[in-house]
């Protein structure tokens, strides 16, 4: 993004955890998918799904990682008490990645990601320039030395000066960069806040997956209600949700996968074929590490994921990650969840160019909305 883009949304980001922070509520998780950007110009900071009243006692139990790796101040990191210089660090990422277009500390691996949080080790800016002394200030590994909410405000205005929201017509169109210029939804569903849908699918256009077209029969719909607009509810032997109108059914797969597609666009729902006690119950490891539909971003020669999530979805603990590879020089975008319910793991995954990545993110959510395990 232009800096004086990236310094206005910043600077709304920042007013929103300066309020947070006057109210004793530390945000912990601030990352590019927190960050929603509406019409008018307007910046929500969403998802306090993780945060931390300063004071009380942690929800989450000794030696448990809740966020976003590449997200993290280092002081979180070595398990020391978390201030608002940590939410601090994370607003330097995000003002980093916003202008830069790629993540200063997301490494190939977990323990690579760590190390560099930890060291503070970034790649030099190219392309900030006003912002270069706000960015390298917020990212020092000393909590103290980092500036407080009310510097960053002020630095970031003289900046912003003038700066209007980038329209749909003006927005630029490389890939990097229409990353942030679509809608930035969070994947990860947290029950202490419920997100509505910002907007249903009315598409029917001939080149969008949501067009009007007949559904494809096939043995694996045991149901074909009526769902929202643009969609229709389905249910299998263990789940029920809403699919876009139009895509095709298949059977179950010998993967135990049940599979919607539409040309280039795929969602995947892998209802209780891996128990959570195989994985030391970690479905953080599980994902990372073991998951099957997840293998192609291990084998890639070029992949990158966003930091994996602790989530909670109608009272079933899981986690939820963004990941992004290449197949055949095209770049693919893939949505994933997996939740622990009753000792199995249930997985919701989609797939698509991530040159349509707003467009993924939509059926993703709908689906997850309306996601519902049956027996």
């Amino acid at each position: 993004l232009p800096e004086r883009e990236a310094a206005r949304i910043g600077m709304a980001v920042t007013e929103a955890l300066a309020a947070a922070h006057a109210r004793g509520v530390l945000h912990r998780d601030v990352k590019p998918g927190n960050v929603l950007l509406g019409s008018g110009g307007r910046v929500v900071l969403t998802d306090f799904g993780i945060a931390y009243i300063v004071g009380e006692e942690s929800l989450t139990q000794a030696g448990e990682f809740v966020g976003s790796l590449a997200y993290t101040a280092p002081e979180r990191m070595s398990g020391k008490r978390p201030g608002p210089a940590s939410d601090m660090w994370s607003l330097g990422v995000l003002l980093y990645e916003m202008v830069e277009a790629t993540s200063p500390f997301r490494r190939a691996s977990m323990e690579a990601t760590v190390g560099a949080v930890l060291t503070g080790k970034m790649p030099p800016l190219r392309r900030a320039d006003a912002l270069a002394p706000l960015i390298k200030a917020l990212l020092v590994t000393d909590p103290a030395a980092r500036p407080t909410a009310r510097t960053v405000i002020e630095a970031l205005r003289a900046t912003a000066g003038s700066a209007k929201p980038v329209s749909k017509s003006a927005a630029p169109r490389s890939r990097q960069r229409t990353r942030w210029a679509a809608a930035l939804l969070s994947t990860a569903v947290v029950a202490v806040i419920t997100l509505p849908l910002l907007e249903r699918f009315d598409d029917d256009s001939p080149s969008s997956p949501f067009a009007s077209a007949h559904p494809t029969p096939t043995n694996s719909r045991s149901s074909s209600q009526t769902g929202a607009k643009g969609y229709e509810h389905v249910s299998q032997s263990g789940f029920e949700l809403e699919v876009p109108a139009g895509w095709r059914h298949h059977d179950k797969n010998a993967s135990a996968q049940y599979r919607y597609t539409k040309g280039e666009y795929e969602l995947i729902v892998v209802p209780g074929r891996d128990a959570v006690a195989n994985y030391a119950k970690n479905l953080m490891i599980y994902q990372r590490e073991y998951e099957p539909e997840l293998q192609p971003y291990r084998d890639s020669t070029w992949a990158t994921s966003t930091g994996l999530t602790a989530i909670e979805v109608s009272g079933y603990r899981g986690v939820g990650g963004q990941f992004t590879w290449e197949v055949e020089g095209e770049e693919r975008i893939v949505l994933n969840r997996a939740l622990d319910i009753d000792g199995r793991i249930h997985l919701l995954v989609a797939i698509g160019p991530e040159a349509a990545r707003d467009t993924v993110n939509r059926f993703y959510d709908h689906a997850a909305k309306t996601y519902k395990p049956t027996k």
